[in-house]
């Protein structure tokens, strides 16, 4: 007790002092939790090529984008692999009904979906189905790889938007930047 203090007076001192600690550490939370938000996932050095990915509550990616180098020139891309799989909580989505758009400075194409798993240029292709059946839709817990051949050649620097619309669905949205050789 603190001498010639009242004891009622004491009391709300000491609750108004931990309410005051509480704030501090509360705004000290929100601001770097703010500041979290803003920064990098990783504390690695940014990649040659910088991706985007706006997930969408359907249709989720896994892992990364990796892309298929074109023959002609080996700075230049031709194409991408990645996997996706249903959000979670999600309806199944039927990989036959999915449409898959691809922007570019120059074109706006909607790709079509090769039957098989090496698709043409400007094709799409379900490459692989892990832990799936051989249907076409792609249940919670599935996962699968898509295979995609550019309707043309990208070139470093060149940046890319894909879009894949699952049917009632938003869709998953990635931009991409073919890396710029060192």
């Amino acid at each position: 007790m603190i001498a010639g203090c009242d004891p009622d007076a004491c009391t709300c001192l000491k609750v108004g002092l931990a309410l005051g600690a509480f704030i501090a550490v509360a705004s000290l939370f929100s601001i770097l939790s703010l500041w979290i938000g803003v920064q990098p996932l990783s504390a690695e050095p940014a990649p040659a090529y910088p991706i985007a990915v706006k997930q969408s509550a359907g249709l989720i990616l896994v892992g990364e984008v990796a892309g298929v180098m074109s023959d002609e020139d080996p700075h230049a891309a031709c194409g991408l692999r990645f996997s996706v799989a249903p959000g979670s909580g999600s309806a199944p989505i039927d990989m036959d009904r999915v449409i898959v758009t691809l922007m570019t400075a120059d074109s706006l194409e909607i790709l079509d979906r090769s039957q098989t798993p090496i698709p043409r240029p400007g094709e799409w292709a379900i490459a692989a189905r892990g832990n799936s059946g051989k249907d076409s839709i792609l249940a919670d817990g599935e996962v699968c790889d898509i295979h995609l051949a550019l309707p043309c050649t990208l070139h470093p620097g060149s940046e890319c938007t894909l879009k894949i619309r699952p049917v009632d669905a938003d869709p998953l949205t990635i931009r991409q930047t073919i890396p710029i050789p060192s």
